[in-house]
């Protein structure tokens, strides 16, 4: 028996963690920085939430911890570190 994939709006994921700390607006400003910084046009994977949230668990306050959440999640769905 084979699995499929797991499919996930890793974009999604990402930002309604932010959306719920945040608020939307800086939200959005505080992912298009950290995709940015990352390299990313969009997170399209584990490794790529991971990348992306490094960038956040670079930053201060909130961001910061909502980036060592994501980071976990991250690994736990696959990414290496």
């Amino acid at each position: 028996m084979t699995v499929a994939p797991e499919t996930m709006d890793w974009n999604a994921f990402a930002f309604e963690k932010l959306n719920g700390v945040l608020g939307e607006q800086k939200a959005r400003r505080t992912m298009e920085l950290a995709l940015r910084q990352a390299g990313l046009q969009s997170i399209t994977s584990a490794a790529d939430l991971y990348s992306f949230a490094q960038q956040l668990a670079g930053m201060d306050g909130f961001v910061r911890a909502i980036g060592g959440m994501l980071s976990l999640q991250a690994v736990m769905r696959g990414a290496r570190p």
